[in-house]
């Protein structure tokens, strides 16, 4: 048996089908990490739950940690750490290597949140991308915008989902963008260079560095086009069939 913790603030309904189906694998011993009491968790996951251990903040990487160590209490070392918001993945790094717990570190973890340093890792790996800028005081944005000229995407570094994503077309909504940024100055803004093209989403399991699943598929309409328009809603169309690999452990 595997002991592993699935960390999930928030019991969302979606949170709770990934959560049901962790855990019910075979094999897996599960522990709830969450702000939810035992008595707020739905009966059917709390029925085949382990564990469980309540925070006050499910996204600070010291409480994590600390409820992993009370987790080990309840079911046994913990050798797995789970979770499906975005967020969470630089504070499960966080605490995977400050615990020695095998999966994707704090490193490979800001590869993927923090998005010009993404950009600057797939550049560097030979694959073409977007111009981008951080952008920290007004004179680096209007030198970018100089620079690359309309139109222009802004968005925060870690941002998901779109949110707080904006197109801008002209200098009327660079300068009605720049008002919003500088409302609050320490925030810290990405500036990228506005390409067309068909949109792809690429998702995979890897398991040590072998690729087990992976699907292509497209949104349609893409993100951005959705939260310039809000009566509009995305949908995933699957491109072709999904690849897996079967894999036997013995």
């Amino acid at each position: 048996m595997v002991s592993a913790a699935f960390v999930a603030p928030y019991l969302a309904d979606t949170t709770n089908n990934f959560l049901l189906a962790a855990a019910r694998t075979p094999g897996v011993r599960l522990g709830l990490i969450t702000t939810a009491s035992a008595d707020q968790i739905p009966g059917e996951i709390r029925h085949h739950l382990a564990g469980h251990y309540q925070v006050q903040d499910g996204l600070d990487a010291q409480q994590i940690a600390d409820a992993v160590r009370g987790l080990s209490g309840q079911i046994g070392p913990i050798e797995r750490l789970i979770a499906i918001l975005e967020q969470l993945q630089v504070p499960l790094g966080q605490v995977r290597d400050a615990l020695g717990i095998p999966g994707m570190g704090e490193a490979a973890a800001l590869n993927v949140r923090e998005k010009g340093r993404m950009k600057d890792v797939l550049r560097a790996a030979g694959l073409p991308c977007a111009r981008h800028q951080l952008v920290h005081r007004v004179e680096e944005a209007t030198r970018f915008r100089d620079e690359v000229g309309f139109p222009i995407v802004a968005k925060p570094p870690d941002g998901a989902g779109a949110k707080a994503t904006f197109r801008l077309d002209s200098h009327a909504d660079f300068d009605a963008w720049l008002t919003m940024a500088k409302s609050t100055p320490d925030e810290v803004w990405l500036l990228e260079e506005f390409l067309t093209g068909r949109e792809h989403s690429f998702d995979s399991a890897t398991l040590n560095g072998e690729t087990l699943w992976s699907s292509i598929s497209d949104y349609v309409p893409p993100p951005l086009e959705v939260v310039r328009n809000p009566w509009m809603q995305w949908t995933v169309v699957q491109i072709g069939r999904a690849s897996c690999r079967e894999r036997v452990y013995g």
